[in-house]
């Protein structure tokens, strides 16, 4: 079974340049590559550890989109990372948004997801995406895919896959 390449070394580079551009005010600037604007999709109904947030109302911070499924291995893996990164730099303005849309239809249980943010110690708002309406817009193309938006809410990078987060890191 092949196993999606990752490059965890440049979404944890352009994070960590986003912070550092956020606090400097200037979160626009020098990051390179192709820009689009973040597409617009309905608000789910059901979050976890949050009231409903939209991009529109995020305007002016850093924004991490992350879709994950928590029967899959990969996400797992990747969760303790998304978490750190939303404990480190959420004071400082940036926002981590896991959208949780499932693989399996008995992943579309809302009580099975929140006792998977329970156990995971995920603390970052969750939103349910169950009928993949979020997905769809973004044409996510699988799990987990991280989506960075700028303060002007244009996703600057998209990295699918997990892996090498200490070397990243280190």
């Amino acid at each position: 079974m092949n196993r999606p390449v990752t490059k965890a070394a440049p979404i944890l580079g352009t994070l960590v340049l986003a912070a550092v551009l956020f606090l400097a005010g200037s979160a626009n600037a020098m990051l390179d590559g192709p820009r689009w604007p973040a597409p617009s999709f309905p608000t789910p109904k059901v979050w976890i550890n949050s009231k409903p947030l939209t991009l529109k109302q995020l305007r002016g911070k850093v924004v991490l989109i992350v879709f994950w499924d928590y029967t899959s291995i990969n996400c797992i893996r990747s969760m303790p990372h998304w978490e750190r990164w939303s404990r480190l730099y959420g004071p400082d303005g940036f926002v981590l948004i896991g959208f949780h849309t499932p693989e399996f239809g008995f992943a579309k249980n809302v009580s099975l997801v929140k006792d998977a943010v329970r156990r995971f110690g995920l603390t970052f708002p969750v939103a349910i995406d169950n009928d993949g309406k979020v997905w769809d817009a973004f044409h996510n193309p699988g799990w987990p895919t991280e989506y960075l938006i700028d303060k002007q809410g244009r996703v600057v990078d998209r990295e699918m896959g997990e892996g090498d987060y200490e070397l990243a890191e280190g």
